[in-house]
């Protein structure tokens, strides 16, 4: 589909002000780019590890774009942005527009998930229906959520899941994203998976990976967050962030069973010791390393 988009260039102070002018009348609605909220993110310590070089980039300039039909006349926006700067002297902005077309990239991602062959499975996108492997295939498609098994993460926690024996287990994939662990777990031979995450559009990536392989009948998705879930299981997967990890520890406990295995994953280096710290009341069974990240597999005594 061609759509015409319209960027303003502008600075903090006035990029609500350059939103609201954008915001009338278009079709696809108004999307804000500000450094600065990244920053704010990462300082507050929602992320573990974010990128400063790109946020130096675009430091002190809001981008907000906002899409309209090929032929639609974006003059009156124009027209009041110059209103704006005759009433604001210190308003300054600058005006990018451009025809595009999502048609020529709206499957491009695609062409960065390549099938990954594990010890003992093989991962898969669903549009290549015809790979040829001896191994168990699991068909994902990442979609809007996290999980395709290439991250460092995701892929050592694999690895952890195939060292184990899974067959007859209840596996408990918690922030589950594509519902990747969980059904690479059913998949190893568990007996059911439960899988969690409190993003709607996860849940939706999720159910329909679990569609493509056929494990419907061995899943339960839960909409929400751990504390809303009374199961126990065997084996707890967690993928998530070393803040969340470590505010489910209590949570962790209480839902594996005696003897459970806990796998997490997500840590970054310099989270390590904040993690086993935490955690000093499992029994750390193992470590994986993988460039700058950690998992960490526990046993609950």
């Amino acid at each position: 589909m061609r759509y015409k988009e319209l960027t303003v260039i502008t600075t903090y102070k006035y990029a609500d002000i350059a939103a609201a002018v954008l915001s009338e009348n278009n079709y696809g609605g108004v999307a804000i780019w500000d450094a600065q909220d990244c920053i704010d993110l990462a300082n507050f310590g929602f992320w573990d590890y974010a990128d400063e070089d790109l946020f130096k980039k675009t430091y002190g300039q809001v981008y907000i774009r906002a899409y309209f039909y090929p032929d639609s006349d974006i003059e009156p926006y124009l027209d009041e942005l110059k209103r704006l700067k005759n009433i604001n002297d210190d308003f300054e902005y600058s005006v990018e527009v451009a025809i595009k077309d999502d048609s020529a990239y709206r499957d491009e991602w695609k062409k960065f998930f390549a099938p990954i062959e594990l010890k003992k499975l093989a991962i898969v996108p669903p549009w290549l229906d015809g790979y040829k492997t001896d191994k168990p295939i699991v068909y994902i498609n990442p979609s809007m959520a996290f999980g395709t098994g290439s991250h460092q993460t995701t892929k050592m926690c694999l690895d952890a899941m195939q060292d184990m024996g899974l067959k007859g287990k209840t596996v408990m994939d918690v922030g589950c994203g594509s519902g990747i662990l969980g059904i690479c777990a059913l998949k190893l031979g568990a007996q059911k998976a439960i899988m969690l995450d409190n993003d709607q559009s996860a849940i939706k990536v999720a159910q329909e990976n679990l569609e493509h392989n056929n494990m419907t009948n061995k899943a339960q998705i839960i909409y929400g967050t751990l504390d809303k879930v009374s199961q126990t299981a065997d084996i707890i997967l967690a993928n998530i962030t070393a803040d969340v990890l470590i505010s489910l520890k209590d949570l962790f406990y209480e839902r594996l069973i005696g003897g459970g295995i806990l796998v997490l994953g997500g840590i970054i280096d310099q989270r390590l010791l904040d993690l086993k710290k935490a955690y000093g009341d499992f029994g750390l069974m193992d470590q994986k390393s993988m460039d700058d990240w950690r998992c960490l597999i526990y046993k609950k005594g």
